[in-house]
């Protein structure tokens, strides 16, 4: 039982955007695992894999439900906050890692400008992130930002 009182299941179960069930995930997990004895160290793997192997795209945002699914940008190795973090669902779900989807509202102050004219704001209403059950507690961890781009964008959660 998690602090929430919920079943860690309800956080190993695969849905339709957190496919962890697909064979592609399932494989790409297993071989991003391997050898890690520990959730905590499957865990930094998955997250590095995300973040780093998955490139950051603020124009992937889109209504069709196809592009929010965890085999799609795994596929596609790329997508925003939301993409890369259902990816990251449904990499934990596969390994067996209790992990949700959160959202906050965040102010990027470092926001391109293309992208500040067609929105009109440099506050974000939903940005994606992670929570992971590890070691007897949620962590929070935002797999959005590969590496590359950490020293050159910012965001505060309002």
């Amino acid at each position: 039982m998690n602090p929430d009182g919920l079943s860690g299941e309800v956080f190993l179960r695969a849905t339709g955007f957190i496919d962890s069930e697909n064979d592609e995930i399932r494989r790409v997990a297993r071989e991003i695992c391997e050898g890690a004895s520990t959730p905590e160290q499957r865990a930094v793997r998955l997250f590095t894999f995300v973040r780093d192997e998955i490139r950051y795209n603020a124009y992937m945002i889109s209504t069709h439900p196809e592009d929010f699914k965890a085999s799609t940008t795994l596929g596609r190795q790329q997508g925003y906050c939301v993409q890369k973090a259902i990816l990251f669902a449904a990499l934990g779900r596969a390994s067996g890692i209790p992990t949700r989807l959160v959202f906050a509202k965040i102010r990027n102050h470092r926001l391109s400008g293309r992208l500040m004219r067609e929105i009109g704001t440099n506050m974000l209403p939903a940005h994606g992130y992670n929570q992971l059950y590890v070691g007897e507690r949620w962590v929070s961890v935002t797999p959005s930002f590969e590496r590359a781009l950490l020293s050159h964008h910012t965001c505060n959660v309002v």
